[in-house]
């Protein structure tokens, strides 16, 4: 069973990854809006996991213990039921896909961290 460090470094692996991608975006987007655009949809999805994933590398970083991974995994199965029964439904469709894809995101880093 892989430790909290080791955990912790595959969780920034991760995060460095969705960085790059979301990086690219932005290179693209100078270069040609609409094509950027066109094939944004990952990019979404790599923020969505970015924001999860940053504030739970923040929380194990700062105490590093099983308790905290715990409370974190608790957190993450909770936010990831709730958030199935009852997904956003907003006027702004991308806000609805950054919220489907928080979700994903959820399911993910259970795995992940488990």
């Amino acid at each position: 069973m892989p430790t909290i460090e080791q955990k912790l470094k595959y969780l920034e692996n991760r995060i460095v990854a969705a960085n790059e991608k979301i990086s690219n975006f932005k290179n693209e987007l100078d270069k040609d809006p609409a094509y950027a655009f066109d094939w944004s949809t990952e990019v979404v999805r790599a923020a969505a996991y970015v924001r999860l994933a940053s504030q739970i590398q923040s929380h194990l970083k700062n105490s590093p213990t099983e308790e905290t991974l715990d409370r974190v995994m608790n957190s993450l199965r909770e936010d990831l039921a709730r958030n199935a029964g009852l997904p956003q439904f907003s006027t702004s469709p991308m806000s609805n896909l950054v919220s489907q894809f928080t979700n994903a995101a959820r399911a993910e880093l259970l795995e992940l961290l488990k």
